[in-house]
């Protein structure tokens, strides 16, 4: 069992709102695809044979799901980076 200090849970938790956040911001179908590969670790083959989709159109969906991902985390540094720099207070001449 982990045991984390007060500080790092609270560093954990908002780690996986922030994923949450990622994955609720993707298509239905690209988050259930997804979802079964990355976390549950099926396979390709798994993942088209459960929703009926050929295994072409579920690496489709991995990697448009990829791409968003990586796209909200790029949004959300941004953001957190202007949000820093516009709190920080440059002394006046």
């Amino acid at each position: 069992m982990i045991r984390w200090t007060p500080p790092e849970a609270v560093s954990r938790l908002q780690e996986i709102e922030i994923l949450h956040e990622a994955l609720q911001s993707l298509p239905e179908r690209c988050r259930e695809v997804f979802t079964l590969r990355r976390i549950y670790g099926l396979s390709q083959r798994e993942i088209a044979q459960r929703l009926g989709l050929s295994e072409k159109t579920v690496e489709n969906h991995s990697v448009t799901a990829l791409k968003k991902c990586t796209e909200f985390f790029r949004r959300r540094e941004a953001s957190s980076l202007r949000s820093a720099s516009e709190k920080k207070v440059t002394p006046q001449s």
